[in-house]
C-alpha cells in the first residue's frame, strides 16, 4: 500500500474537511445540529469519495 504522502492534495483536501468539521462544531453547536441530518451523510459520502480516488487510481494503474 503506497503512503498518503503520495496524494498530498487528497490529504490536504481531507485535512480541510476535518478542520471545517472542527471549526463548525467548536463556533455553530445549535446551527450544526440543525444542518446535520441533510449535510452530514452527503458529507461522509464526499470524504470517503477523496481517500477511495486515489486508492482506485493505483489499482488501475496496477501498482498495489
Amino acid at each position: 500500500m503506497r503512503t498518503c504522502m503520495q496524494e498530498t492534495y487528497g490529504c490536504f483536501v481531507m485535512g480541510a474537511s476535518d478542520l471545517l468539521i472542527l471549526v463548525l462544531l467548536v463556533e455553530y453547536p445549535q446551527g450544526l445540529g440543525l444542518l446535520w441530518r441533510s449535510f452530514w451523510l452527503p458529507l461522509q459520502w464526499r470524504i470517503m469519495m477523496l481517500w477511495l480516488l486515489p486508492f482506485l487510481k493505483w489499482v488501475l494503474q496496477g501498482q498495489i
